[in-house]
């Protein structure tokens, strides 16, 4: 998969060539509304200054949710806000984003599914 997002002057354009269904998705921004799909209580029990954004839907990416909408993958990673996030979107995609790599934080995951082993480290 091809994937490529890029902002000139007001408007943002998004390009994507998929070969194939997609299992695994991984970005740097969240994406926007995807905190609608998890526990958003706990998410700002750590990151209150997340509120206002969240409440005012500026929190994360449009084309990344635009993205997540058409694509529906398995699972979804992202890392950038620094603290862990999981959501279910749809009953079709599980997102995680995981904190940063420092000593008594929430870094790593591992994901069993059976047949493959999948260890993420932000």
């Amino acid at each position: 998969m091809i994937f490529k997002t890029y902002k000139h002057n007001s408007w943002v354009n998004t390009q994507f060539y998929v070969l194939g269904s997609v299992d695994i998705m991984l970005s740097h921004d969240w994406p926007n509304g995807i905190t609608d799909y998890g526990n958003v209580e706990q998410l700002l029990r750590f990151k209150r200054f997340f509120a206002d954004d969240i409440q005012n839907n500026r929190l994360g990416s449009k084309p990344a949710m635009d993205i997540l909408k058409y694509l529906k993958p398995k699972y979804w990673f992202s890392g950038h806000l620094h603290c862990k996030f999981a959501a279910i979107y749809e009953e079709t995609t599980r997102f995680l984003a995981l904190d940063k790599w420092l000593p008594n934080r929430r870094f790593l995951q591992v994901i069993d599914e059976g047949y493959v082993l999948f260890i993420f480290i932000n």
